[in-house]
């Protein structure tokens, strides 16, 4: 079953919904196979997952291998986020998903931490990605603290809340709190590209080196 939280407040020390079990296991089951848990209280869980797999054809003689698809060319090379998540494996995909749109990511653990980073004084970003859940300061908190004390008065910062929260409102929570944007987890990388066209300037076109002066 789906499970629910015991702390649902905002600044808890474990995430999670609940979701990614029930949807393996409608999977499992799909595929004529099951997940099951063996569970005790102190001590921890163990999950099994059983699926039916079928071998693969060997590829016929002759056949083309699929082309590779080409690199994405960036329209932020040289921009600079600052990722503000406490899961490390959620920081690595954010960084790996930036990095192929060309665009320089740091990593905070936690609002007070992005709160320093942020200070006056401090480097200079160009954006924030902000998730929503985290210990000592939640996302919300955080947004709120840099609306009322920017880190450069003179241009708005624009941050974009980057978390599984789905319910209804919670696109409204963000924007209340001062964020720009959202986007959605498990991160899409169109919707990410999709969100930094809409908030980050594009990079300046490189000259044409295929031009001959006379």
């Amino acid at each position: 079953n789906k499970f629910t939280q015991v702390d649902a407040s905002t600044t808890r020390r474990y995430g999670g919904t609940g979701l990614g079990l029930a949807i393996a296991r409608q999977l499992a089951r799909l595929m004529g196979g099951d997940v099951e848990v063996a569970s005790e209280a102190g001590k921890g869980s163990q999950f099994r997952l059983r699926v039916r797999l079928g071998l693969r054809p060997a590829a016929r003689t002759g056949e083309v291998a699929p082309v590779a698809r080409p690199a994405i060319a960036s329209r932020h090379d040289g921009a600079r986020v600052l990722v503000v998540e406490d899961n490390r494996t959620n920081q690595a995909v954010a960084r790996g998903l930036l990095a192929k749109l060309g665009v320089r990511a740091d990593t905070a653990d936690n609002g007070r931490e992005a709160l320093r980073i942020l200070a006056p004084g401090g480097a200079a970003y160009d954006l924030v990605l902000m998730d929503l859940q985290m210990p000592e300061m939640d996302g919300l908190e955080t947004t709120r603290r840099l609306r009322a004390e920017p880190p450069d008065p003179s241009r708005h910062l624009p941050i974009i809340a980057m978390t599984a929260h789905a319910m209804r409102g919670d696109r409204e929570r963000c924007l209340e709190a001062g964020m720009d944007d959202y986007v959605p987890k498990p991160i899409d990388f169109g919707a990410l590209a999709a969100a930094l066209d809409r908030w980050l300037p594009a990079a300046p076109a490189l000259p044409d080196q295929t031009k001959r002066t006379a």
